[in-house]
This record gives structure tokens, C-alpha cells and sequence, in this order.
């Protein structure tokens, strides 16, 4: 569960990324109808946007023609729901689904795992119904701000939300960290430093394999520069141990986040410019696998 203590976030930056994205659509011929209406929900922002631009990969990649994106209201509980659909097959090429297939076999791509993992982490429930050439999604959210009630917010957590006993979803967890620049560590600590953690630092891989004697962490964030041969052997010994521990390699360049397993990766990767907004998002997103 996202942290309970984060700020609302408005389901209208949807638009903003179909606006950033239009000569992307226009370029692959397709149509888009917008139904937004207003709507504020309480997530985690570098989150909701991973699931943002994941939607609109999912749809564009997929669409034959068209694609419908509708942000409504469910009247009971008071939950904000985005709605996606488009054909995604010609009306006179029916195929059954697989049984017990979310979603049919051309549809389960790369994109599509990445936006059922985010929606699982942040809480989000997804309901895709296939009629075996058209896909309509919809996700809903839970903890959805109600500013109906003379203009107080009042967040709708949903009949089965149980608060945790702390507000931070990761709290208690364990991080060890292995960066030889100070540069880097204090970027970690800063953008670690909310989120309840048990982080330590080190600086060099004999340092790491020192430090692992007294326990595992339940993540590994580490400079990407100290990968090599030394690192490759710890990490070795680690996963025969704990073959689920997340690995989570600090790019030197670039301002993206890549989480593990997709495009061949072994690790997650979070570029050195991102740290400050896209590590939490990395951290929640991998220790969800194992937690």
C-alpha cells in the first residue's frame, strides 16, 4: 500500500501525458476520444505517472484504430475510475482466450505486465474484459479525495483498507547501499530519508560482503560503476542464500527508471538524475515482489 500520508494527485495529468505524447499518436494514424472528468486521488505521483505512461504504451501499442480514455466516478464506494478501450483485432477475426488469461496473448506485453505490477503496488484494481477483439480496462482507485462535502476533502479508503501501523509502507525494511561516491550516498539518503527505512552505507564490495555477514537486507541499491567481477560473485552468493532479494543498480546516466525482469534485465535500474523521484518508486515497486 502506498504511503498514507501522500498528497492527492489529480487523475488529470492523463491529459498532460496524452498532450506530450499526440505526435507519437498521430504519427501511428490513431484516434483518441477523452472523457476526463475531474477527479483527485491519493497516490504516489512518480507512481501514477509509471502507470500513466504505461497505459498509453499498452493502448497504443495494441489499438487497430481507436482508443477511448474516460476518468469517471463510481457512486458507491466514491471511487475514481480510468477506463481504456480499443479493438485490438478486426471484428471477423475472433479467437478464444486462454483459460484464466487476464487478457488475451497478444495483449500480454511488456507493457502490460509493467502496468499490472504498478497498479498491484500502489493498490489499484484492475478489471480488463476481453470480447476477443475489443479490450476494456478499468482501474480503480480506492483512496479516492471526495471534495463533495462542502468543499472538505474526505478520502474514500474503500470497505477493505486496513491502516498499517505505520504510514510508511516499507518501514522496517532493510537497505544496504554500495556506493563509493559520497555524491551518490548522500542523493540516496535524501531520497530514502521519508520512507522509514533501515539503510546502511558502504563504499566498496569487500565492504558489502563484510557487512552481509550480520544478515541480509531485504534490497541491495548499488553503484553501477562497482559492478564487475567481485560484485558479480557477492551477488551470487546472495541469491543461492535469498533468490528473491531486489538488486537495484544506480545508473550513471540518464533520468529513467527500468524495473527487473523486463528487457532482459537482472536487476532493477534507476538512472543517476531520477534518484531523488524514481528510487522510492523503485524500492516500493521491487520489495513488493518479496515483502
Amino acid at each position: 500500500m502506498v504511503d498514507s500520508g501522500a498528497a492527492g494527485q489529480s487523475l488529470q495529468a492523463l491529459q498532460g501525458a496524452l498532450t506530450r505524447r499526440a505526435p507519437e499518436t498521430r504519427s501511428r494514424g490513431i484516434q483518441l476520444k477523452q472523457v476526463l472528468r475531474p477527479a483527485e486521488v491519493i497516490v504516489d505521483g512518480s507512481l501514477l505517472s509509471t502507470l500513466i505512461d504505461a497505459l498509453i504504451d499498452w493502448s497504443l501499442t495494441h489499438s487497430q484504430s481507436n482508443i477511448e480514455l474516460r476518468i469517471d466516478m463510481k457512486t458507491w464506494p466514491m471511487h475514481a475510475r480510468l477506463g481504456c478501450r480499443f479493438a485490438y483485432r478486426p471484428s471477423d477475426q475472433v479467437r478464444p482466450r486462454a483459460s484464466g488469461a487476464a487478457v488475451a496473448s497478444e495483449l500480454d506485453s511488456l507493457a502490460w505486465r509493467l502496468l499490472d505490477q504498478v497498479a498491484s503496488t500502489i493498490g489499484l484494481e484492475m478489471s480488463p474484459k476481453d470480447d476477443s477483439t475489443e479490450i476494456r480496462l478499468v482501474i480503480e482507485f480506492p483512496r479516492t479525495v471526495n471534495h463533495a462535502l462542502d468543499g472538505v476533502g474526505v478520502v474514500e479508503l474503500g470497505q477493505d483498507f486496513v491502516p498499517s501501523v505505520s504510514s510508511k509502507p516499507l518501514a522496517g525494511s532493510q537497505i544496504l547501499v554500495v556506493a563509493a561516491r559520497r555524491a551518490v550516498r548522500s542523493q540516496v539518503r535524501e531520497a530514502t530519508r521519508h520512507m522509514g527505512l533501515m539503510v546502511g552505507f558502504v563504499s566498496t564490495i569487500d565492504d558489502a560482503a563484510e557487512f552481509r555477514r550480520d544478515g541480509l537486507p531485504h534490497a541491495i541499491v548499488f553503484e553501477a560503476a562497482l559492478r564487475g567481477q567481485c560484485f558479480d560473485t557477492l551477488r551470487g552468493e546472495i541469491t543461492a542464500q535469498a533468490p528473491d532479494l531486489a538488486f537495484i543498480e544506480l545508473a550513471e546516466d540518464g533520468d529513467a527508471f527500468e524495473m527487473s525482469g523486463f528487457s532482459g534485465t537482472d536487476c532493477a535500474r534507476v538512472g543517476r538524475e531520477a534518484i531523488g523521484q524514481a528510487l522510492p518508486s523503485a524500492l516500493m515497486i521491487e520489495l513488493s515482489k518479496t515483502l
